[in-house]
């Protein structure tokens, strides 16, 4: 317990366990609905969420929100107008909003720490990032398990979840708002760039080892906490960056999984 004698590191070890726990649970559906891609495409539109708050001086975790939560909306709707499979509407927009990061940053002359957003730093998460994640964490759970019963009957079958009476556009609205919000307050602690391993291999791994859905989505956020304790301790005690390191003891804890599959 040597480490929380720093005091700034109790707060991006909060938000990494509430981040985690929240990993845990929609890596599941995330896996499953085979929507890995749909992570990528809005993480890397928080780049131009980011630019909109140093344009504005408004504190850029809010402009991000809010920008990587339209983003999400409207990958959702062009994929039912359009009637196109999610992946083609993530590309669109993938590229799309990195665009206009690029055209914010360049027209407006924004100096940014890429870096510390890209792959996350333990030392910028302030008592704002606490209490925004505190909040998000909160409505998350909420809404998760609102949903959760529609959420499980619509990942195994859509078809008959709609012929049952569940609005599957409204459900899928609000799964895009939960990957949404996870991703935007991820930034600081896991970066832009690996934010989406974060979400995907929980479940990778839990996948490897059980087959009852309750008892993955239970690994997935034992996985993920562990993941994050360890790579947190090595990234400060070693002074390597956060995200990379909670990333590469996660994998390897999956690769480890696929060993005991193997095995078994």
């Amino acid at each position: 317990m040597e480490i929380f004698h720093y005091k700034f590191l109790l707060n991006p070890f909060i938000v990494g366990i509430l981040i985690s726990i929240i990993a845990g649970l929609l890596s599941f559906f995330i896996i499953l609905r085979k929507l890995s891609f749909l992570v990528v495409g809005i993480s890397h539109s928080a780049l131009a969420g980011i630019a909109l708050g140093f344009i504005f001086n408004i504190n850029p975790y809010i402009t991000t929100f809010l920008f990587c939560l339209i983003t999400g909306f409207f990958i959702g709707k062009i994929t039912k107008m359009g009637n196109i499979e999610y992946d083609t509407s993530i590309g669109i927009f993938f590229s799309f909003t990195m665009a206009i990061a690029i055209f914010l940053i360049y027209l407006g002359k924004i100096k940014i720490n890429l870096i510390s957003f890209l792959f996350g730093s333990i030392m910028g998460i302030s008592n704002f990032n606490l209490y925004f994640t505190i909040a998000i964490f909160i409505l998350f759970l909420i809404v998760y398990f609102l949903i959760f019963k529609s959420l499980i009957f619509i990942t195994f079958d859509e078809d008959v979840a709609k012929v049952s009476g569940i609005n599957v556009e409204l459900i899928d609205s609000f799964f895009l708002l939960m990957v949404s919000s996870i991703i935007v307050i991820s930034l600081k602690l896991i970066g832009i760039v690996l934010t989406s391993a974060f979400l995907i291999l929980p479940a990778s791994f839990s996948f490897n080892i059980s087959k009852s859905y309750r008892s993955i989505i239970l690994l997935s956020i034992i996985f993920a906490i562990i993941s994050f304790i360890i790579g947190f301790y090595l990234s400060f005690f070693y002074d390597i960056p956060t995200g990379a390191t909670i990333v590469f003891i996660s994998t390897i804890m999956y690769f480890f999984s696929l060993l005991i599959k193997a095995l078994s």
